[in-house]
C-alpha cells in the first residue's frame, strides 16, 4: 500500500468495512490491559511516548487529546504476541463504547474506529499506520460519510514523524480534501495545521449612524417601495469599504405587530468591538388585507448592486410594490 495513494487508501478502508466485524472479536485470545493510574508498566511506557498515536493509535489519541486530564471512563488494550495493539476499547458509559481494531500487514497495518451504541455499529475514520524500522513515520487518517455511504468527498490527514533520541517529532501534518472525479479521488485542498495563523485583520468598526441619519433626511411620507429602497441602496453606497459589512432584505409579516401589517426592511449588518453587531435597518410597513402574503425572504450579500438586483427580481417585492407605504423608519441598534 502506497501512502500517497489515495484511490487504493479508500477502496482499502472500503474492502475493511465490508468483511470485518468487532464485535466477532476474541477478547480472551489476547492479552489485556488497563489505562488508568495503576496500569501496568508496559502500557504506561506506550502511554507517555504517545503523542499522534503512533503507538496506542488514532482512537486513543483522540481521546486523550478530546480529554481534561486522562480519562475517567474504562479504557482497555488488547495486544497479540507480538505486543502489538490489536484492539483498544472505551466504554463511555450508558451501553456507549467506541472501539480501533488493529490488522498487520507486510508493511503497513491499519485501525479502523467504530461507535456501538443502542446495538448499532457504526464506522468512524480509518487509519494507515507505516512503520520504518518498526516505528510509524507515516499516518493518513480517512474521514469520510461512509456509514452514509457518501464517498463523494473525502478529508485524509497526513501525518509524518521522526524519532530522535527516543522522542517523537511532528515534520508535517497536512489536512487534504479530495473529491471523486472520474472515477478517481482529485485534491481540492490542502491546509497545512503547522503553518502559523494569520494575524487577524484590522477591523473597521462601523456603527452606521451618519448612514442612519442620511437616510432618514430623504425619506418622504408619500414614497412607493422602489423610492424607498432607491434611498437604502444609495446611501449604503456611500459607506467606506468595510469587508465585514453585510447587506440583507427580509419580508413577511410580523409576529410582534398585529397580522395586517406586512413588512420590508432592508438592513447593513456591521461589527462591533465586541464581536456583536450594528443593524442599520431601513423598515417599510404596509396595511393590506390577511389574504395577501409575500413568502419570508432573506438575501445576503456583501455588494449592494447585487443584492438590489436580487431585491427586484423576488417576488416579494414584485407583490408589495403596488401597495402604499403606510409607515418607513430607520433606525441603528446594537445586539
Amino acid at each position: 500500500m502506497e501512502p500517497e495513494n489515495i484511490d487504493k487508501l479508500a477502496e482499502g478502508m472500503k474492502t475493511y468495512q465490508e468483511t470485518h466485524d468487532p464485535r466477532k472479536f476474541r477478547a480472551n485470545d489476547y492479552l489485556c490491559l488497563r489505562a488508568g493510574e495503576d496500569a501496568d508498566p508496559r502500557l504506561s511506557d506506550l502511554i507517555s511516548k504517545d503523542k499522534y498515536g503512533e503507538y496506542l493509535g488514532k482512537g486513543y489519541h483522540g481521546i486523550v487529546m478530546a480529554s481534561d486530564g486522562f480519562p475517567k471512563t474504562e479504557i482497555r488494550f488488547y495486544f497479540d504476541e507480538k505486543f502489538r495493539p490489536v484492539a483498544m476499547r472505551h466504554n463511555l458509559g450508558m451501553g456507549v463504547l467506541q472501539y480501533e481494531m488493529f490488522e498487520y500487514y507486510e508493511d503497513y497495518y491499519v485501525g479502523q474506529q467504530y461507535s456501538y451504541m443502542s446495538k448499532k455499529l457504526m464506522p468512524f475514520h480509518f487509519t494507515y499506520y507505516f512503520p520504518q524500522d518498526g516505528r510509524v513515520t507515516e499516518l493518513r487518517t480517512i474521514y469520510s460519510a461512509g456509514m452514509l455511504m457518501d464517498w463523494s468527498r473525502i478529508l485524509v490527514q497526513k501525518i509524518s514523524l521522526s524519532y530522535e533520541n527516543g522522542e517523537t517529532k511532528l515534520v508535517s501534518a497536512l489536512n487534504c480534501f479530495y473529491a471523486l472525479t472520474g472515477g478517481s479521488y482529485v485534491l481540492d485542498k490542502e491546509i497545512d495545521m503547522l503553518a502559523p495563523e494569520p494575524k487577524p485583520k484590522r477591523r473597521r468598526i462601523d456603527n452606521q449612524q451618519k448612514l442612519c441619519e442620511k437616510m432618514k433626511s430623504m425619506i418622504r411620507p408619500d414614497m412607493r417601495l422602489i423610492e424607498a429602497a432607491e434611498v437604502f441602496f444609495t446611501v449604503v453606497k456611500t459607506a467606506k469599504k468595510n469587508p465585514d459589512a453585510i447587506l440583507y432584505y427580509v419580508a413577511g409579516r410580523s409576529h410582534f405587530q398585529d397580522s395586517g401589517k406586512m413588512l420590508f426592511t432592508l438592513s447593513r449588518q456591521t461589527l462591533t468591538k465586541d464581536g456583536e453587531f450594528y443593524n442599520l435597518d431601513m423598515q417599510i410597513s404596509f396595511d393590506i388585507a390577511d389574504d395577501v402574503d409575500v413568502p419570508h425572504f432573506s438575501k445576503p450579500s456583501d455588494d449592494p448592486d447585487k443584492l438590489y438586483n436580487l431585491m427586484l427580481a423576488s417576488e416579494a417585492f414584485g407583490v408589495l410594490r403596488k401597495y402604499p407605504i403606510t409607515d418607513i423608519s430607520v433606525t441603528v441598534e446594537e445586539t
